[in-house]
């Protein structure tokens, strides 16, 4: 999947599994962890002065990434692969 192909439903996915990553490898509250991922993609949406696209920046980026930094803290991603994979997968990445 590459970022100018995609939709909405493709970027409702990528948030989806940032916060499949918060509950799973941060224990944060699906709540809670809901509505950090859409704050900050409210967030780079809103950003002023930003080139046409700028936002899909992030996209470029995995959501176990965005999750982490979201968090505050790193994990170890090869501790984490099958169930990272796994969250991949349920959201069509």
């Amino acid at each position: 999947m590459t970022v100018d192909s995609l939709t909405t439903k493709d970027k409702d996915s990528f948030w989806e599994a940032v916060v499949d990553c918060l509950v799973e490898f941060h224990s944060i509250d699906r709540s809670v962890a809901t509505c950090k991922a859409a704050c900050l993609r409210n967030d780079l949406e809103k950003l002023p002065d930003r080139l046409p696209d700028e936002d899909e920046l992030v996209y470029h980026d995995e959501p176990f990434d965005v999750a982490c930094d979201i968090a505050g803290r790193q994990v170890d991603f090869d501790c984490h692969r099958r169930e990272y994979e796994a969250i991949l997968s349920r959201h069509g990445w």
